[in-house]
């Protein structure tokens, strides 16, 4: 079982690399054929669909999963239930467009929210099957779909960008993927499903599923108050700008998210019922996320200079900023969301909840008060939401799971401190090496030089946890 798990792991990375070299040449091509304003407007017109897509399938996903006995009328009723708010949210952006149009005088916009909330259909059979996937251990599959469908939606994508598509070329990239990825994983999981109805299999889902829904409701309100509050604060230039340093954060993050969670899922759910044995789980699985975690994260910081320019070509400077701020608090926040999966997996996605109302808070405070600092201002706004989540996660560790708010500061730390004293040489050497090598060979050097600089690290201060965190796990799934 152990050598299986780390198969799905590596499968899941290698599916990683793929994607985010597929995502990156997209990026490097649409940055200099399309305007900052145009990558504006589609991170406002996706955000609202994210929001959307919320009502759509994805409270079912862990409800699904985590159940003890799982009947073909769960399905079917998560199925039913998902297309009619699809349906209705479709109607919802034929009107919401039209205000938007008038709103931000971009008449486009009036069609590309109703054209981009086309994906909520295929979203629902995707939603179920990732949970059917998670319930049988079918994590390969998963990834293949991943895999598939992001080739498929970058060459349409390009193709479109090349015939003068503009901002479209940015939309059809999404609906294209879901669209793909929820064809490939129902084929490999050979799934038939169908929408049916009965209200007491809907009442079996709906108290985890009502949890889950404003948990991950809340989470993409913050992401569309905040794409909001730039677009009207800054305009929609600066929400460009601002976007471009998320298409380097956020397919990294998401990846980690996704394949964590994921994986943890699978190995916290048999010891759900006893908190000492999942909160010390959930300590190992938090000090391992900040093993990968922190170098990845503080990587991307400390190379955002010879990054940006390389990917998105001049006048994006303001998004070297933005990228490293969100990069420093993205490997910070993301060592401690083992905590979130071992809740979820007990059937706890209330803490959840909690959290994410707590980091919508601690956004909107954030881009009020920097407001005045222009492009550092709406990264820090980030990284005030990502402390947030810091904070509110040690304190329900601590609470129900009976984890020292030490034992965690102790588990993540060590990965954490050593990931900043690379990202430090790294940024130190950057310049250096960008003076006598040209841009992209400088910031190949300066990953490899980060890769080494952090094995050596970790070698030289801390090989003997480093050793107990790759070995084996006696039940890792």
């Amino acid at each position: 079982m152990a050598r299986r798990f780390y198969i799905w792991a590596t499968v899941a990375g290698l599916e990683v690399v793929a994607r985010l070299a597929l995502q990156m040449g997209v990026t490097a091509v649409l940055a200099r054929m399309l305007r900052p304003e145009d990558f504006g407007v589609s991170a406002l017109i996706l955000a609202l669909v994210t929001v959307f897509s919320i009502f759509v399938a994805v409270p079912f996903e862990d409800a699904l999963a985590q159940r003890k006995v799982l009947r073909r009328a769960h399905v079917g009723v998560a199925l039913a239930a998902s297309w009619l708010a699809a349906g209705v949210f479709l109607l919802v952006s034929v009107a919401l467009g039209q205000g938007l149009a008038r709103v931000y005088g971009q008449s486009q916009m009036a069609l590309l929210l109703p054209a981009a909330a086309l994906l909520l259909f295929p979203s629902a059979p995707l939603v179920i099957g990732t949970a059917l996937a998670r319930r049988h251990r079918q994590f390969n599959a998963m990834a293949l779909s991943s895999l598939v469908g992001n080739a498929v939606a970058s060459v349409a994508t390009l193709v479109a960008a090349f015939f003068g598509a503009g901002v479209w070329a940015l939309i059809l990239y999404r609906v294209a993927f879901v669209f793909v990825q929820a064809g490939v994983l129902v084929a490999l999981m050979k799934l038939r499903i169908a929408p049916r109805w009965s209200r007491r299999h809907f009442d079996d889902l709906f108290q985890f599923a009502w949890f889950a829904l404003w948990s991950r409701l809340t989470d993409n309100l913050t992401y569309l108050v905040f794409n909001s509050m730039i677009s009207l604060v800054f305009g929609l230039t600066e929400l460009g700008r601002f976007n471009m340093a998320l298409r380097v954060i956020e397919p990294v993050r998401g990846a980690v998210i996704s394949i964590a969670h994921n994986l943890n899922f699978s190995h916290f759910q048999p010891v759900a019922q006893d908190a000492a044995v999942l909160g010390e789980r959930v300590r190992v699985g938090c000090a391992r996320l900040a093993l990968f975690c922190g170098p990845a994260f503080f990587g991307i910081a400390a190379v955002a200079p010879l990054l940006i320019p390389a990917l998105a070509g001049p006048g994006w400077e303001e998004s070297i900023a933005i990228t490293q701020i969100l990069a420093l608090g993205s490997g910070c926040m993301l060592s401690f969301m083992a905590v979130q999966t071992g809740l979820a997996a007990s059937g706890r996605p209330q803490y959840s909840l909690y959290a994410n109302l707590c980091r919508l808070v601690a956004i909107s405070v954030g881009i009020v008060a920097g407001a005045g600092f222009g492009a550092v201002g709406i990264g820090f706004a980030r990284v005030m939401g990502d402390g947030s989540d810091i904070l509110i996660t040690l304190w329900v560790a601590h609470r129900r799971m009976a984890l020292r708010f030490t034992a965690l500061l102790a588990a993540v730390a060590p990965a954490l401190i050593l990931s900043g004293l690379m990202a430090f040489g790294v940024a130190w050497a950057g310049p250096r090496l960008l003076a006598n090598m040209r841009p992209l060979m400088a910031l190949a050097a300066s990953v490899g030089l980060g890769v080494m600089l952090y094995g050596a690290l970790v070698a030289l201060f801390a090989p003997d946890q480093a050793r107990r965190l790759l070995r084996p796990a006696e039940d890792p799934a």
